[in-house]
């Protein structure tokens, strides 16, 4: 390789680093595919709601709001269900997902998973996700510079 091919190709990796969108969208896609595999079914409605969002060097990936209540769990009004704050990550939910704080005064009867709460299903993990995405990511940017 000569010297001016040197220089071109780190022009080119340069240039495609500025616009990472192309690899973020396929890692993006593998990882939204992987959390529709793993998603609880019951109608297919939280399934069918996780989508990608791509930005040149971002991508985020959003569903349902009860996605989040069925992977963390529910505390009831009393305390009950599996719900442990430590693995609710920052940023994620300023207090404790609890039942029972709404007002029942004008008739309405609690009910159901308000006291029992929800119990977490666990299937998918904010921390291992962020891993896999940077693993897939330096891989990505490895295959680009050989």
């Amino acid at each position: 390789m000569t010297l001016d091919e040197f220089e071109q190709n780190i022009d080119n990796i340069g240039r495609e680093l500025l616009n990472l969108t192309p690899i973020l969208t396929r890692i993006g896609n593998e990882m939204t595919a992987e959390l529709r595999n793993a998603a609880p079914v019951d109608t297919g409605a939280l399934q069918s709601s996780i989508s990608l969002e791509v930005k040149p060097q971002e991508f985020g990936i959003s569903m349902l709001d009860y996605g989040a209540f069925q992977n963390y769990g529910v505390k009831s009004y009393e305390g009950k269900g599996d719900n442990d704050d430590q693995d609710i990550p920052t940023g994620f939910a300023t207090q404790k997902y609890q039942f029972g704080t709404g007002n029942y005064s004008q008739g309405g009867r609690p009910w159901g998973a308000y006291y029992s709460g929800l119990n977490a299903k666990r299937w998918f993990n904010i921390n291992d996700m962020t891993n896999e995405v940077t693993y897939r990511l330096q891989n990505a940017i490895n295959n680009m510079i050989q």
